[in-house]
């Protein structure tokens, strides 16, 4: 669902605009501004059981299924026991399976679906390679990629799953970026995500 609560943290001259009486939510400045703008993009989340999140509107968006709450918190036990499913758009779409620290968002970093084994984890559809983005926090080491059945898994080093991308093959392995090196990534730039991310975390595009 569309999440109101990071739309105005992203935004805070949405906030104001929504404070001010502008807008009646943020989803009003989203629906008829916020997803025509280049610079906007629409975050969608889950909650805390599982979940089938994709998202609404022209322009792009970050897509979760863990509820924001327990991003915002700093909750170390996000998307354990969850199996969500992540539905791409048609435009491109940052798949969030785990994070770095997000100036934006939130000051802790953490891995999501880490503590089920083969249990917990999202499941994404219509991942659009070399356009779409799935964020995962720390270093390439700490994860595999292994096809199967025509799907890539997505585990951490010690085995535990936390993603299944549909009929994708890892063509390149992980790669791993900082902050520093965030705006030369073009298709992360692309996505106008204000991340101001610190910290390590890796990317599969």
């Amino acid at each position: 669902m569309f999440s109101e609560q990071a739309y105005l943290q992203a935004y805070p001259d949405v906030a104001k605009g929504v404070n001010d009486g502008v807008f009646s939510s943020g989803l009003q400045h989203y629906t008829q501004y916020g997803q025509f703008e280049q610079k906007r993009i629409g975050f969608f989340f889950g909650s805390s059981g599982n979940d089938t999140v994709t998202g609404i509107g022209e322009g792009n968006k970050l897509l979760a299924g863990v509820a924001f709450d327990a991003l915002s918190n700093g909750s170390t036990v996000a998307g354990v026991g969850e199996v969500d499913t992540l539905i791409g758009t048609a435009r491109a779409d940052l798949f969030v399976l785990g994070h770095p620290s997000l100036a934006s968002l939130t000051s802790t970093s953490q891995k999501f679906y880490v503590g089920g084994g083969n249990t917990d984890y999202a499941q994404i559809q219509n991942f659009k390679r070399w356009e779409d983005v799935i964020l995962l926090e720390g270093s390439p080491q700490d994860y595999n990629l292994q096809v199967v059945n025509g799907s890539t898994n997505i585990s951490t080093a010690s085995g535990d799953l936390v993603g299944i991308v549909e009929g994708v093959a890892p063509f390149l392995p992980l790669r791993l970026f900082s902050s520093n090196s965030l705006n030369s990534i073009s298709t992360i730039a692309n996505l106008n995500i204000p991340l101001d991310a610190t910290g390590s975390f890796s990317v599969i595009i």
